[in-house]
């Protein structure tokens, strides 16, 4: 019964994420695991730019 409003507390909290997701049910341990899509760029590929000595292997 605690498990089922869990799942329902975190199935409300998510609801407003716009990256898709999903919420596995509880594992052996009695975990709960979330996955997420990452919508925006990764921070590296957002500040750095592409090295103009290397041929763009490694960035700036």
């Amino acid at each position: 019964k605690n498990r089922q409003k869990v799942m329902q507390a975190l199935e409300e909290a998510m609801r407003s994420d716009r990256a898709p997701y999903k919420i596995l049910q509880f594992n052996d341990f009695g975990l709960v695991a979330i996955t997420r899509k990452r919508v925006k760029q990764s921070l590296e590929r957002t500040l750095c730019s592409p090295c103009p000595y290397c041929e763009g292997a490694g960035y700036v």
